[in-house]
């Protein structure tokens, strides 16, 4: 529903029930006001018919006069005066004498007060006045009825008027509520179908409105913020083009810069341990053993610098197959036995063996490589690494735990960092501050997520990471088609370029 329609129909609304309340308001304020001037003309006659009997015309000297004039009137139905017993003495109509008035209303036979009182009975469409007074030791009332025909026929008369009037004010409302919700919201229109065109990328659109309200000023301040946003994005895709001008020069510096380091450092790697050998000195030896670590720093530096960019490069891809997770862990864990035996730690490897994974078998094997050789580094000797799997719906998270350092708040944060080091003082030449890069981008390529959990310093870290689960392990753990879709989805998302 548009903004006209709902501003129209919620005051229209508001208005049309002001006036249907003050409308019933006016018309039953007029009704009451003459049913209660009717009763009143009819009290008056009551009461005076009632003294002029009362005062000595009972028996001959009736007040003529005054019944005369009271059955003139167009409302009157009939006047009796009535014994105590019910009787009727005296009537407007023969007949009606020496019956009891009870047999004709005996819905009154009850009624003990009958002095100034009203009865009416607007079903029938009559109403009756009592007045009694005191004769011969004896109380008697008269009767006076009257019609309320008068009354249905105002009241008729006025819902007509009423309907009339509702009518042509109804149709000038409308009239008035268009005109007025239309000059209103115009300008509103006006102000979103600019926003629209910004948002769909055009900045040229601009908001043609003049006047001197909020809304004028309102739509001053979107054409400035329109010019802002074009300067921005200019300068934006100026920013964007030397940004990946910059990237592609620093993809292929490190790359060149990566192959220029390696090129000397081959054969220092090949020959030192050589020399090292052949060399008695133990000066000499001494200095070999500082020269071949800085050596095997560097190589391992450049390795990992160079992985990080293929990492990140646009032209990289994975090579996706079902991969059993056990058998990838275990052969990192072989890789590793020689460190795991010299710091004499336990791995605890609670991954079931029937777990399957969708992933590049050469990269999953760096990612444990990685997490094992972290844990190992910061680890104590004798300590433990507890390795689990945990298959959801949609993926398998697989947690590695240490008992090492553990982490602060502030070292969390910056983990994952390019170069980070947890404790820049300590001079570590395995350590290039990469490795955990390179982790957090394969796990990236891969559509999953890493993160790591520590209670603080001394306390040991986990680190945790998704992978997609294969459909295998899918049919196995769920048999749930959602699983086999979001293989398929990672396979076209490979195939589209999205993966990279």
């Amino acid at each position: 529903m548009k903004i006209f329609q709902k501003t129209f129909i919620a005051v229209f609304s508001c208005v049309l029930l002001i006036i249907i309340l003050l409308s019933y308001i006016l018309a039953n304020s007029y009704i009451n006001d003459s049913e209660k001037a009717l009763i009143e003309q009819n009290r008056i006659y009551g009461q005076l018919i009632s003294k002029q009997i009362e005062v000595g015309y009972l028996q001959s000297n009736w007040p003529y006069e005054t019944l005369n004039n009271l059955s003139k009137r167009d409302s009157f139905d009939f006047w009796w005066v009535v014994k105590g017993d019910g009787a009727i003495y005296r009537s407007d109509n023969v007949s009606f004498m020496k019956t009891n008035a009870y047999d004709y209303f005996p819905q009154l036979k009850n009624q003990t007060n009958f002095d100034d009182t009203i009865y009416t009975n607007h079903g029938n469409n009559y109403g009756i006045y009592f007045k009694s007074f005191r004769y011969g030791g004896e109380v008697w009332t008269i009767w006076v009825g009257f019609s309320l025909s008068e009354i249905s026929l105002a009241t008729t008369n006025i819902l007509i008027t009423v309907a009339l009037a509702f009518i042509f004010v109804l149709i000038l409302l409308s009239a008035v509520l268009y005109v007025l919700v239309k000059s209103f919201t115009n300008p509103i229109v006006k102000l979103w179908n600019t926003v629209s065109e910004v948002a769909t990328g055009n900045f040229n659109a601009t908001s043609e409105i003049q006047s001197n309200d909020e809304i004028g000023q309102l739509a001053s301040e979107l054409n400035i913020m329109i010019k802002n946003l074009k300067d921005s994005r200019s300068k934006i895709e100026e920013n964007s083009k030397m940004l990946e001008k910059l990237l592609a020069q620093k993809e292929a510096f490190i790359n060149q810069l990566g192959h220029d380091l390696r090129t000397p450092l081959t054969p220092l790697v090949a020959l030192l341990p050589m020399l090292e050998k052949e060399e008695h000195d133990a000066k000499r030896k001494m200095m070999f053993d500082i020269i071949n670590r800085n050596v095997e720093y560097m190589t391992n530096l450049v390795t990992k610098t160079l992985d990080l960019a293929q990492l990140n490069s646009q032209d990289f891809d994975l090579n996706l197959v079902d991969t059993n997770l056990l058998d990838i862990l275990n052969q990192s864990i072989s890789l590793n036995k020689v460190r795991l035996d010299e710091k004499q730690m336990d791995i605890i490897n609670n991954i079931p063996k029937d777990i399957m994974v969708f992933a590049d078998k050469i990269r999953l094997q760096e990612l444990f490589m990685n997490l094992l050789d972290n844990s190992m580094k910061y680890s104590p000797n004798k300590g433990a690494i507890i390795l689990n799997a945990q298959p959801d719906r949609y993926s398998i998270t697989i947690s590695v735990q240490d008992s090492g350092l553990g982490m602060t708040p502030e070292q969390l944060s910056h983990i994952f960092e390019e170069f980070y080091k947890a404790d820049p003082a300590r001079h570590d030449f395995q350590s290039s501050g990469l490795g955990l890069s390179i982790c957090k981008r394969i796990v990236e390529k891969h559509g999953g997520k890493i993160w790591v959990e520590s209670e603080g310093l001394g306390k040991g870290t986990v680190f945790y990471f998704t992978l997609p689960i294969s459909k295998k392990s899918a049919d196995v753990f769920f048999d749930d088609k959602i699983l086999h879709n979001n293989i398929d989805a990672l396979l076209e998302s490979k195939k589209n370029g999205s993966s990279k």
